[in-house]
């Protein structure tokens, strides 16, 4: 069990990553996690001309569907590909992603995507 001020302080971490970071919102997901896998496409998901693999950090709810997904997240490149409000963030992890050689796409492979909630991303339309 969170503590309450922990679950406080995540969303005041988000809005100052925000600050630093430029934003996206993501234009489709998509989940399999009986293979382990996890797509987001955005018009743009990084720096132009950065591809392959990349560090990554997973902003989750409470049910563990992704928010977000910040792309170099403590280079001053770091960009954000939202999904849903940053107050629905309670917690973060690292991961390890694949950017396709377009910019558009990001992939979870393995155990960051099996730790996403199974289902529909509830906060995509």
């Amino acid at each position: 069990m969170r503590k309450r001020s922990e679950a406080k302080r995540a969303p005041v971490a988000v809005h100052t990553l925000r600050a630093m970071a430029t934003e996206t919102r993501a234009t489709s997901y998509a989940h399999d996690p009986a293979v382990g896998l996890v797509v987001v496409c955005a018009a743009k998901l990084s720096t132009p001309g950065e591809h392959g693999q990349v560090h990554a950090r997973l902003l989750l709810d409470r049910a563990r569907h992704i928010v977000g997904i910040v792309v170099n997240p403590d280079s001053p490149q770091a960009h954000a590909v939202t999904l849903g409000p940053g107050d629905a963030v309670v917690a973060t992890e690292e991961a390890t992603a694949y950017v396709d050689g377009t910019g558009r796409t990001l992939t979870l492979h393995g155990a960051a995507a099996r730790g996403i909630a199974p289902g529909a991303n509830p906060y995509v339309g």
